[in-house]
């Protein structure tokens, strides 16, 4: 029943990997589970700030095929002596923090990843500024962190 609905509404699997959680945390348990789910079309969405929380090293995403990620939540992280201290609301506009988002950036290109990015920010700060000004600022840090990346 599902694999037709999945048909008929062009239905997407995908798995969205919780930094904090201790099974849907790290990249190498939710490429398990997509692969034991036995769809061929079932696939990860990754999120920066959770690869970070979960532990997962990010040279971590060479081993994986880009061209079968289809949305990246693109975010970024201020510096902290421990990831643990750090929850949603620390999230930041890409490039506003230190993940290392260049490198990120180029290993998913070089590996194939042709989807889309998507701006997850939970940050109360970017609540005060108007959904115009928060979107304008999301796609000037997203792409410049790109021009960066692919430069």
């Amino acid at each position: 029943m599902r694999s037709r609905w999945a048909k008929r509404w062009a239905l997407q699997p995908l798995l969205e990997l919780w930094g904090t959680h201790p099974v849907l945390g790290p990249l190498s348990h939710g490429a398990y589970v997509t692969v034991a789910a036995g769809r061929a079309d079932a696939s990860l969405l990754l999120d920066v700030f959770h690869l970070y929380k979960s532990g997962t090293p990010f040279a971590s995403l060479r081993q994986i095929n880009g061209a079968s990620l289809h949305v990246i939540h693109i975010n970024d992280y201020p510096q902290a002596a421990d990831s643990s201290t750090l929850n949603d609301g620390n999230r930041v506009y890409p490039g506003d923090g230190v993940a290392p988002l260049r490198q990120i950036l180029r290993d998913l290109r070089d590996s194939g990843f042709r989807g889309h990015f998507s701006l997850e920010l939970f940050n109360r700060e970017y609540y005060t500024h108007s959904a115009d000004d928060n979107l304008k600022a999301g796609i000037d840090k997203i792409r410049a962190v790109v021009r960066q990346a692919l430069a």
